[in-house]
């Protein structure tokens, strides 16, 4: 039998049968049995955590250089990796999940706080709910059907799928990938630089949508000197039924010399607001944009 009578203890399999309440602290890979109880945080340095289904942790649990594996109906506090993935299986009860350099994987009808990676893709299962924000810095975010998150949904380098029935409250923004939406609402505003906004199967954005390529996005030669190198704007495309409640914004540079982008709002489709352009954009609109257009180099 093992026993459980420091705080620090070193260990290959921790199997628990009954209830523990002894924070553990381990250098060697954790698992945590079905079913099980344990009242207390869980933390490994090199190695990481493996918790089967219907278990239950009562504190947090943390995973230095190593990785977090939950079955399914786990309840568990908050989830934290410096490098390695999370991986979480259905029906489960979390707090926040963040990891630095993984991929994390939320399992159907879980529900977690907030979700954040600095390198890794993020991927939220079916029915599941976030009550906060999920990022990424690096990663591609997906989106499942019927999937809630009250708060903001943002990736820097990577794209960001919503599928049937999801529902962002917050904002969705994308620096540099397109953001697509099949069947799906965004309360806030849909945004990006280089990647396209693309609403298709009656998809609605309540904010507006904007593609603004700044001033200073340009890359210059040494010393700053020399003609602006701009990024390629994305463009917006509005199909199948969808419906921006607000305006269509597209903000671009005076010097940019890139392809210009293209906007489309196709006969089913509708634009609630105005569509605010900058003149060297091209509209291709066979849907009613009840605010008005204006194309100026805004």
């Amino acid at each position: 039998m093992t026993q459980f009578n420091s705080r620090r203890i070193s260990l290959s399999v921790l199997a628990l049968s009954a209830v523990l309440s002894l924070p553990v602290l381990a250098d060697s890979p954790v698992h945590v049995a079905a079913g099980t109880t344990h009242e207390g945080s869980i933390a490994t340095r090199n190695s990481g955590v493996r918790v089967d289904d219907d278990a239950r942790i009562e504190g947090s649990i943390s995973a230095r250089n190593g990785g977090v594996r939950l079955g399914e109906r786990v309840t568990a506090g908050d989830i934290e990796t410096r490098n390695g993935g999370v991986s979480i299986g259905a029906g489960s009860q979390l707090g926040s999940i963040e990891s630095r350099n993984g991929a994390i994987s939320i399992g159907a009808g879980s529900t977690v706080a907030s979700v954040k990676t600095r390198n890794g893709g993020l991927r939220l299962g079916r029915d599941s709910t976030v009550s906060g924000a999920v990022e990424t810095r690096n990663g591609k975010i997906s989106v499942a059907e019927n999937v809630t998150v009250a708060g903001d949904l943002t990736a820097r380098n990577g794209g960001i799928e919503l599928a049937a029935g999801s529902l962002i409250e917050g904002n969705a923004t994308s620096r540099n990938g397109a953001i697509r939406l099949d069947k799906a609402r965004v309360v806030g505003n849909l945004s990006s630089r280089t990647g396209d906004l693309v609403l298709r199967q009656a998809s609605t954005v309540v904010g507006n949508l904007v593609i603004e390529i700044s001033e200073g996005a340009g890359e210059r030669g040494w010393f700053g000197f020399g003609r602006a190198r701009y990024p390629e704007a994305g463009n917006i495309e509005i199909l199948e039924d969808s419906e921006v409640t607000g305006d269509v914004i597209v903000v671009l540079p005076e010097d940019y010399d890139r392809d210009p982008p293209t906007v489309t709002i196709d006969a089913t489709s509708r634009v609630l607001g105005q569509v605010q352009l900058d003149s060297r954009v091209q509209l291709l609109s066979d849907g009613p944009i009840s605010g008005g257009g204006d194309q100026t180099a805004l």
